[in-house]
């Protein structure tokens, strides 16, 4: 996958846009210093180019009814790619699983589950985990606290890789310079 070019405007309309989805182009552009136009035309790009995959809504979880949050760790019997490849396929449609990450180490994927408690959580894995040929060994961790829960990209990481991708940028120029070549 090809990935676009994010200038300085790019991240900042990303920043804004991850602190609040319902800023209009208007609103961003006025805090950017740029026309409404030229931010229409950002956002646009952005979304076709699927660096806005899509808008959601955080809920409050205080305001809920009560859940359950399960982390399990799963260890497949069989290492392969193309196993590891079949439970990410299976597993995708199960709405109980929020986030499946493979990892290294001892275990292959951290699953972050919830369910209603932890009745819920023993149906879900008797009737649609443990049945999969595949698993070896399943470690549970049920959340008495949660202390961050944050679904944006961090923004001093957005501005930190545009800050390296700009010094590189200009060690590269300099070496250009030095051998008489263009750069960046």
């Amino acid at each position: 996958m090809n990935r676009i070019h994010l200038d300085a405007t790019d991240r900042a309309i990303l920043i804004l846009l991850q602190q609040d989805a319902k800023l209009n182009n208007k609103e961003i552009a006025a805090q950017l210093d740029k026309s409404t136009s030229a931010v229409n035309e950002r956002i646009h790009r952005l979304k076709r180019n699927k660096v806005i995959k899509s808008y959601s809504v955080i809920l409050n979880q205080e305001q809920l009814p009560p859940f359950q949050t399960i982390y399990s760790h799963i260890q497949l019997k069989i290492h392969t790619k193309e196993v590891a490849q079949e439970f990410m396929e299976t597993t995708r449609p199960f709405p109980e699983i929020i986030s499946c990450n493979q990892v290294t180490g001892p275990i292959d994927f951290i699953l972050k589950i919830l369910t209603n408690d932890l009745s819920a959580y023993y149906r879900f894995l008797h009737e649609k985990i443990i049945p999969l040929p595949y698993i070896g060994l399943i470690n549970t961790y049920v959340s008495i606290s949660e202390g961050k829960n944050e679904n944006t990209f961090p923004p001093q990481l957005l501005m930190i890789c545009f800050a390296f991708k700009s010094c590189i940028c200009i060690f590269l120029q300099s070496i250009f310079f030095t051998f008489g070549t263009s750069g960046c």
